[in-house]
């Protein structure tokens, strides 16, 4: 059977030049002549959002062109289609760039997915093809067909384990909100919700509302780890259903980052103010939380050093969803797992589907903080929060060694700009160190120490007591 389907597809020469110039990424790919490979980024393609493959054109973009005859483009459409299923068709037309000749293969967004070429299927990640691993295939497939894993039925549970209880908080919780109104019982609460289907629990159920959602999905879970260097100082495994996740992961990462409490006198109450803005954080874990791949057989991963604070979830993004989507603060919200997403907006976990990526661009940008990284990998999602570069105040004008009495331009006596310098070179000192180096009582050098502290050029760190330093106060580049 001819299955040759060749429509013609104008684009002008000089449209596609600068097409090129842009270079490969989610929606283009070049290849300098038609082989297997060319095949492998078609269907890559199809399976995520449709795109354009140029023969003729080397990885770097320069335009070599390509050799066609008159029965070429035929035989290669015949060749994809052939070497692909569900059977790809694609449209091809070939457009004279620099004069030379560039093949152009036009890929359909398909409706079913994945696309498979010559027995295994390939996604377009960023601006590679890569293979999908067979647990994704399925997903990917119900997400084409508009089915959500998270609510399918869960193998081998039965609704002994789930509890109740939990289930009366999430609705009581939900009310509270006024996002729900309930009025009928818990369990046909459940039915008409999705969560329970033909008297089985959903995957969904099991992870909101299960007694132990491990025994079921041993993965799901977070990983959070404090490293100083390599070495790694604390170490937690988080476990519990979804909303307990939220809450437990959110005190891990507070102790172990740096918090800052200042005193203004304008109010009774004092400001605290931490290393990284908490709203940003608790929306990134709530979206790791909700939209990992939890038929993979990895947790979530926190790695929290002292100068990043790293989110690893397993699972691309969403198979119709490309980076330049996700990068879009308003883009259209496309949840993996459409009942989890619903119970956590239900209790206010989630503010608005899909303005996630926006809230966290606004809490870092409010607090002075660069952007967030976001990188989509091979085998899951990476967001990375790194701290603003810092600069250290500058070290206070030297006074006038015959006058060690006198105060210079900056206020400081002799003794104070010493201790800045100390401080500057050491990190910190303590009350307990300032008696020392002066020859003073634990009052004077308290004294000197909040003067210091007063005049903004010192933070204090820690508990009242032994455990009490001071350091130098930093300014923000914003």
């Amino acid at each position: 059977m001819n299955l040759y389907i060749c429509r013609r597809v104008k684009i002008k020469a000089m449209n596609l030049a600068n097409l090129i110039k842009q270079g490969e990424g989610e929606t283009l790919e070049f290849k300098q002549s038609f082989e297997k490979e060319a095949i492998i980024s078609c269907v890559a393609l199809a399976s995520k959002n449709g795109g354009k493959v140029l023969i003729g054109v080397s990885d770097k973009g320069e335009v070599k062109g390509v050799t066609v005859g008159k029965e070429t483009l035929k035989k290669w459409v015949n060749e994809i289609a052939q070497a692909t299923e569900p059977m790809l068709s694609v449209d091809i037309s070939t457009e004279k760039v620099q004069g030379h000749s560039v093949v152009v293969i036009d890929v359909p967004n398909t409706k079913v997915k994945p696309v498979s070429a010559f027995g295994r299927y390939y996604l377009r990640v960023a601006n590679s093809n890569r293979q999908i691993p067979l647990h994704r295939v399925n997903e990917i497939y119900m997400g084409s067909v508009g089915i959500s894993w998270d609510a399918t039925p869960a193998l081998k549970a039965s609704m002994k384990d789930i509890s109740m209880k939990k289930v009366k908080l999430y609705i009581a919780r939900s009310i509270a909100s006024k996002r729900r109104k309930f009025a009928d019982p818990p369990l046909q609460t459940l039915q008409k919700l999705g969560y329970v289907v033909n008297n089985k629990p959903t995957w969904s159920a099991i992870l909101l509302f299960g007694n132990d959602p491990t025994l079921y999905l041993p993965q799901a879970k977070v990983h959070c780890g404090r490293f100083k260097g390599s070495k790694i100082i604390d170490d937690n495994y988080i476990e519990g259903d979804l909303f307990d996740q939220i809450d437990k992961t959110m005190s891990v990462i507070q102790r172990s980052i740096s918090v800052e409490y200042i005193i203004t006198g304008k109010k009774a109450q004092r400001d605290e103010v931490w290393e990284y803005p908490l709203d940003a954080i608790r929306e990134a874990v709530v979206n790791a939380i909700c939209h990992r791949d939890y038929s993979d057989g990895n947790e979530i991963t926190i790695k929290i050093d002292d100068e990043s604070i790293l989110i690893w979830n397993p699972g691309t993004l969403p198979y119709s969803m490309t980076m330049e989507v996700f990068r879009n603060p308003n883009h259209t919200s496309v949840p993996r797992n459409k009942n989890i997403a619903r119970a956590l907006y239900d209790v206010e976990a989630i503010e608005h589907y899909g303005s996630g990526v926006k809230r966290i661009l606004d809490a870092c940008k409010a607090s002075g903080m660069p952007e967030p990284e976001f990188e989509e990998q091979t085998a899951g999602f990476n967001v990375v929060f790194r701290k603003a570069k810092q600069e250290v105040i500058a070290t206070p004008t030297q006074p006038d060694t015959n006058h060690p009495g006198d105060f210079n331009k900056d206020g400081l006596n002799s003794r104070q700009i010493k201790v800045v310098e100390y401080v500057i070179k050491k990190g910190k000192i303590t009350n307990r160190e300032f008696q020392t180096m002066f020859e003073v009582s634990a009052s004077t050098a308290l004294r000197e120490l909040a003067l210091l502290v007063k005049k903004e050029i010192f933070v204090k760190k820690g508990k009242t007591g032994v455990s009490t330093s001071y350091q130098m106060r930093t300014i923000l580049k914003r």
